[in-house]
């Protein structure tokens, strides 16, 4: 019974995080990864380095004004539903 609600908590936990989304988001972590792999490829083409801050900006606060040198579809990156506000604190978090 211990295990159970352990299970449950965790669950809900993880549920909390992620506001305005479902778990299915996390069968795409693999195309983020390989998407975070593109930028980073990109990066050094340009001489540039990769940056996290600016990966989430550009795909999750601001989408409509990023563009690759390459067509590729950002409609199968993960955490499209959580709110703008909640990721630009999430990189306010990360600043201080």
């Amino acid at each position: 019974m211990k295990i159970t609600a352990k299970i449950l908590a965790l669950y809900i936990f993880l549920g909390s995080l992620l506001p305005g989304t479902d778990y299915g988001q996390f069968l795409h972590i693999e195309d983020l990864l390989q998407h975070v792999q593109l930028h980073k490829l990109e990066a050094t083409q340009l001489g540039e380095t990769f940056s996290w801050q600016h990966f989430v900006y550009d795909h999750f606060i601001n989408p409509d004004h990023h563009e690759h040198s390459q067509h590729t579809d950002h409609s199968e990156l993960p955490f499209h539903t959580i709110p703008r506000v909640y990721c630009r604190n999430l990189i306010a978090l990360h600043k201080n």
